[in-house]
């Protein structure tokens, strides 16, 4: 049987790639996160804690196979991972740094409490984030190393696909990813009937605010001038512009 890893930022739809995978091939899909039993524990645990015990979870983990999915991709990770399906997700940063402020997953520090004051201030990484520098500038400075450590690692064989264009062509951008690996799969890409996550949207509601880039209303006003110097360089290379829709791939 196949196996297929997943790596993206949170926020960036590596749960809903997850699914798609197990709905849609028989493929097996690595571990990318702590497991369920260790999870409960440390909900009971103060956020400092608990995340100091997870990065000791995956530090003792030495297989890339069970790394952090929200983990930077450098080459030892992709050396650990030959022969296994790797996939890469990433998100519009604008869209992404949102959901960050809404639910700022793994941040321990008193964060400011308006979108503008929480991205651009600095972001300081977990172990497991396998980060490149001590503490990011900023939020999209974060978005920019993990999402040019998939491009680096497109060498090795890594498949980069975007967030919106899963939602609104599943069947050409995950089709072709598992027509190249053999995945079995049979008919058109079927996504889950229910929401992947507790509380999450269904896939029509999510199609509607980000294909429709509803997401933008709660931007700043003054985002592109406030922003476009702070604006992930890598993005463009991604389709990515600060004041429009992902260009065609």
């Amino acid at each position: 049987m196949s196996s297929v890893k997943v790596f993206g930022e949170r926020h960036c739809g590596t749960h809903l790639l997850e699914e798609l995978v197990r709905l849609n091939t028989d493929a097996s899909v690595c571990r990318g996160v702590a497991p369920a039993r260790l999870q409960r524990l440390l909900r009971s645990l103060p956020s400092t804690v608990a995340e100091s015990v997870t990065d000791c979870w995956f530090r003792r983990r030495a297989s890339a196979v069970t790394s952090w999915k929200h983990g930077r991709l450098d080459d030892g990770v992709m050396s650990d991972l030959e022969g296994t399906c790797v996939v890469a997700i990433v998100k519009h940063p604008l869209a992404w740094a949102l959901s960050m402020f809404a639910q700022p997953y793994h941040a321990t520090w008193e964060l400011a409490s308006t979108v503008t004051g929480f991205v651009e201030a600095p972001w300081t990484p977990r172990w497991r984030d396998r980060a490149s520098v001590e503490r990011y500038p900023d939020l999209f400075a974060l978005w920019n190393d993990k999402a040019t450590s998939y491009i680096r690692a497109q060498q090795g064989g890594v498949e980069i696909v975007r967030y919106e264009d899963v939602l609104a062509s599943p069947d050409v951008t995950l089709g072709q990813i598992f027509e190249r690996w053999n995945l079995r799969r049979s008919g058109a890409i079927q996504f889950p009937a229910q929401p992947v996550k507790p509380g999450g949207r269904t896939a029509d509601a999510y199609r509607s605010y980000y294909l429709a880039e509803e997401w933008r209303e709660a931007l700043p006003a003054d985002y592109v001038a406030r922003w476009s110097s702070r604006f992930p360089p890598v993005a463009f290379d991604l389709g990515y512009t600060i004041d429009g829709p992902p260009a065609v791939m």
